[in-house]
């Protein structure tokens, strides 16, 4: 009885915010597998199926041997490995006008791959990915992070990292590991990852990913603005400063009040 009363409560809540206006669906489950639960911005705690949309403000747990593959308007996606936290903070796209979008995603626990869509490839400023160490801004990217603190895994393109010690970038083929909030990240050769995390970055690129998913993109190619300016470079950091670039990075500011990341379990 308490599980249908919470479905309905799911429910009523996307039909009244739809109808409202304040409410549109930020994704779509492409694939879901094993133990995949949604609590909405309302509290409310429904299982994720294939096929089931999700709304601005939910948060997806995976358990055990769970995978859940979420897929976006813009072409963007993102795939949650087992034991994964992650939260749809807002989401919102105009296929006439991409460059007003935003996405606004919160990693907290685990481990997922992102690929990126239009918002982030016409205006990078409009993409962040928040975790408990950092906040991350992309260069029109396919990347992989996984707590504990926190490991990074740049694909395509590049992605910047932000704390309270500063900025820096990793490019295409290049891992970073970040320990704290308070220190800079840095590069990490692939041979230093832990076993966990790199049995979980193998089976995040193992997945395929949703049809209409764009094709990787370098970190020159389209959108808008130049080359990335860090206050460091992953393999040559130099200078602290904790000034966001533009890049998408909200900035260390974001980050005031989030919880210690986990480690991930397996």
């Amino acid at each position: 009885m308490h599980t249908i009363h919470r479905a309905f409560a799911w429910v009523l809540f996307a039909f009244c915010g739809a109808i409202a206006g304040v409410a549109h669906a930020a994704g779509t489950f492409d694939s879901v597998t094993g133990n995949v639960e949604m609590t909405g911005p309302s509290g409310s705690m429904v299982a994720a199926t294939q096929g089931a949309t999700i709304q601005p403000g939910t948060t997806i747990t995976t358990a055990d041997g769970a995978q859940a593959v979420i897929k976006f308007d813009d072409g963007s996606a993102v795939v949650l490995d087992m034991n994964t936290r992650f939260k749809v903070v807002d989401y919102q796209y105009d296929a006439a006008k991409p460059a007003a979008g935003r996405s606004v995603f919160d990693f907290l626990k685990g481990a997922a791959r992102f690929v990126t869509g239009l918002i982030a490839r016409t205006e990078h400023a409009n993409f962040s990915l928040r975790t408990p160490v950092a906040t991350m801004g992309v260069r029109g990217t396919d990347f992989d992070v996984a707590s504990g603190s926190l490991y990074i895994s740049v694909k395509n393109g590049a992605v910047t990292a932000t704390n309270s010690a500063g900025t820096v970038a990793f490019g295409a083929g290049q891992d970073g590991y970040i320990a704290n909030a308070g220190t800079l990240a840095r590069a990490l050769p692939a041979v230093q990852l832990p076993d966990g995390v790199g049995g979980a970055f193998a089976r995040l690129n193992a997945v395929q990913l949703p049809a209409g998913t764009l094709p990787p993109q370098a970190a020159g190619e389209g959108g808008a603005g130049g080359a990335p300016e860090p206050t460091g470079e992953a393999g040559g950091i130099s200078g602290t400063t904790a000034a966001a670039i533009g890049l998408g990075v909200i900035g260390a500011a974001a980050l005031t009040g989030m919880h210690s990341s986990s480690t991930t379990n397996h």
